[in-house]
């Protein structure tokens, strides 16, 4: 499997965050949204026995597959799973591929228009999984709702998210995306990583 990075952090969005974590970013994507806050395109090939051995030097058995796009690496994924049979698993994807996996935590970020990307399918579609948009403003909202109609998306699964690549951005615009949470009965999540300036 083609690997950017494996580290120790914590979750910095969604239904989880805060929670210890061991990320494993695979490398590459199909898309290439405007305000992407991470570097995907480098990485290598290794072998799943690695990244296994790289995986248990860590104190904490919650996995996070991320990217780049980790949907187009479920059988590898599958394969880890199963030689890690104590451990809990999320996976962050854009929701351009089904998921097959029987994981515990699907984590949907699903790019509108503001990421300055072509349109695509949701095809991550399940009532437990949680679905995270990034927001720059009210306009948004307009779409996000579009979506959770044509999709049939849980309400309450629907989280909202600032857009910014820097913590002075993501303070600027969270009290007004916090706002728009409360005015559409959507949750918020912060995006600590950047607020902490962790990884």
């Amino acid at each position: 499997m083609k690997v950017c990075e494996i580290f120790y952090s914590i979750q910095g969005e969604g239904r989880t965050v805060g929670a210890p974590a061991v990320f494993v970013r695979v490398s590459g994507c199909n898309l290439n949204c405007q305000w992407c806050d991470t570097d995907y395109t480098k990485g290598q090939k290794i072998s799943l026995e690695k990244i296994i051995q790289q995986i248990k030097k860590y104190p904490c058995k919650n996995i996070i597959f991320t990217g780049g796009e980790p949907s187009f690496c479920q059988d590898e994924i599958l394969k880890i799973m199963q030689k890690l049979k104590n451990y809990t698993f999320e996976i962050e994807t854009n929701g351009s591929n089904l998921i097959s996996l029987p994981i515990q935590q699907v984590n949907v970020s699903y790019k509108i228009s503001n990421a300055k990307i072509q349109s695509y399918e949701l095809k991550a579609i399940n009532s437990n999984f949680d679905y995270k948009f990034v927001v720059i403003n009210e306009l948004d909202i307009k779409e996000i709702k579009r979506i959770i109609k044509k999709y049939a998306l849980p309400i309450n699964n629907i989280f909202l998210m600032p857009e910014g690549k820097t913590r002075e951005q993501q303070l600027k615009r969270m009290p007004k995306i916090i706002e728009l949470c409360k005015k559409y009965n959507f949750k918020f999540s912060p995006r600590l990583h950047i607020l902490a300036g962790i990884k």
